[in-house]
C-alpha cells in the first residue's frame, strides 16, 4: 500500500504485482494488520477497511466503514485522521481510534468478512476536551485496550525547556455483554513513544516526559500497572534533546531488558539484581550497564559499617554513597545499609565487603560478605 491510497497484492515467487486498487481522495498514514483467516485490514484518513485476495488474487474491499476524521491535523499527528495502525483482539475484534473532537474515541469493529447487527462494537471517548490524539497503535489483549495520548508533539521542539505534551494513558475493556467502558485514566504523558505491554509481569512499558522542573527536559522509563492504572516506577533515561523517542519503538528483550531508540541513539534499560545476606558467597552474572544492590544488616551508631574491600574497579563501578535505612526512630536504632555497583565492562572480579570500623588497623572484620561476579 502506499501513502496516495493505493492497496495491491504481490505473488510472493516473483515479486510481480498483481493487482491494485486505489482508494480515490483518500489517504494512508499508517501500516497494517493481517489475522489468521487472511483478512488485512488498513485504516485510512477516512474509513477502516477489511480488504481480501479475490480468486484471481487481486485485493477486493470485504468491508469499509467511515470514522469521525475530525477538521484538523492535531499537534501530535501526521494527517488528518486516525493515527494508529488497525490492532488485532482476539479472534473477534480491531480496534483504531478516531480523530474527532471535541473528544477523540477508541473505535471497536467486528472484523469477520460478514456480521449480523452493527459492525462497530463501541466508540469510547478518551482524554481531555480538545485534547486528544494518538500516533501510535493501541496496545490489545483479548479484551483490553491501552491509548496513550500523544496531544500537543509538533516535534522536538515541543518537549524543550521544559514543556510537556498532554497526559493520558487509559485503559478500556470490551464487556461481555456488549459495548466498552474506561477501567482507569493514568496522568503519565507519552509525547511520542510506541509502548509496549508485557503479560507476564502484567507492566505497560512506556516512556514519559513531564513538565520541568524549570526548563530542565527529563525522560523517563516509565512502568504502569496493567489492573490498576497506578504507575509501579519511573527511571530517568537522561535529560535534554538527544533523549527524546520521537516516535521510536520501546522493544522488550528476553532478557529483561528494555530498548528505547533515542535521537540520540538507543537507551537500554534493566532491572537492578538485588541481593542480600542469604546470598553470601554466590557467583551471579549481570549485564553491561546493569545495577547491583547489596541490602545489609548494620547498626553505624555502634560504629560498625559496611564496606567494599575488594574488587575490579575496570569490572565493576561502586555508585553513590552507601545508603542507611533505619529500622525505627528510636535512637541508636539499627537497619539496613545499602550499596549499589554498575557493571561498567565484560570481565570477573570478586567482590568482598567487610563489615568493620574503619578506624580499627589490623582488627578482623565482625563480618564479611563475598561474591563471585561475571559481567556479559
Amino acid at each position: 500500500m502506499t501513502s496516495g491510497g493505493l492497496v495491491g497484492t504481490i505473488n510472493p515467487d516473483n515479486g510481480k504485482v498483481i493487482g491494485t486498487l486505489r482508494l480515490e481522495g483518500e489517504e494512508i498514514h499508517n501500516s497494517f494488520a493481517i489475522d489468521e483467516t487472511g483478512g488485512v485490514f488498513i485504516a485510512s484518513d477516512h474509513a477502516m477497511y477489511r480488504f481480501d485476495a479475490g480468486k484471481n488474487g487481486k485485493p477486493i474491499i470485504a468491508w469499509r466503514e467511515l470514522y469521525d476524521r475530525g477538521t484538523r491535523i492535531k499537534p501530535g499527528q501526521f494527517g488528518q485522521g486516525t493515527g494508529t495502525t488497525p490492532t488485532l483482539i482476539g479472534k473477534e475484534f480491531i480496534t483504531i481510534a478516531d480523530n474527532s473532537d471535541p473528544y477523540m474515541h477508541v473505535l471497536v469493529y467486528r472484523r469477520a468478512k460478514e456480521v449480523t447487527g452493527s459492525r462497530l462494537v463501541c466508540n469510547e471517548s478518551v482524554f481531555g476536551e480538545n485534547k486528544g490524539d494518538t500516533e501510535n497503535s493501541l496496545i490489545a489483549t483479548d479484551k483490553s485496550i491501552i491509548v496513550e495520548n500523544n496531544y500537543g508533539y509538533s516535534g522536538p521542539q515541543a518537549t524543550m525547556q521544559g514543556n510537556a505534551t498532554e497526559p493520558g494513558v487509559t485503559r478500556i475493556d470490551i464487556n461481555p455483554d456488549g459495548g466498552c467502558g474506561t477501567v482507569w485514566n493514568s496522568p503519565e504523558r507519552v509525547p511520542n513513544v510506541v509502548s509496549k505491554m508485557s503479560l507476564a509481569n502484567g507492566l505497560v512499558y512506556t516512556y514519559t516526559k513531564d513538565p520541568g522542573p524549570g526548563t530542565t527536559d527529563a525522560w523517563y522509563f516509565t512502568a504502569i500497572d496493567f489492573e490498576t492504572g497506578k504507575t509501579v516506577y519511573k527511571r530517568l533515561t537522561g535529560t535534554g534533546l538527544y533523549y527524546n523517542s520521537h516516535y521510536a519503538g520501546l522493544y522488550l528483550g528476553p532478557d529483561g531488558t528494555a530498548y528505547v531508540g533515542v535521537i540520540g541513539g538507543l537507551v537500554a534499560i534493566r532491572d537492578p539484581v538485588m541481593l542480600g545476606a542469604g546470598d553470601n558467597g554466590r557467583k551471579i552474572e549481570l549485564n553491561k550497564g546493569q545495577t547491583l544492590v547489596i541490602t545489609l544488616e548494620a547498626n553505624p551508631t555502634t560504629g560498625y559499617t559496611w564496606e567494599a574491600a575488594e574488587f575490579d574497579e575496570h569490572v565493576l563501578r561502586q555508585v553513590g554513597e552507601i545508603e542507611f535505612q533505619p529500622e525505627s526512630s528510636a535512637i541508636g536504632a539499627g537497619g539496613v545499609q545499602i550499596l549499589r555497583f554498575e557493571a561498567v565492562n565484560s570481565g570477573k572480579t570478586s567482590l568482598k565487603l567487610v563489615y568493620h570500623r574503619p578506624w580499627e588497623k589490623n582488627v578482623k572484620p565482625l563480618k564479611t560478605f563475598s561474591l563471585q561476579v561475571i559481567v556479559r
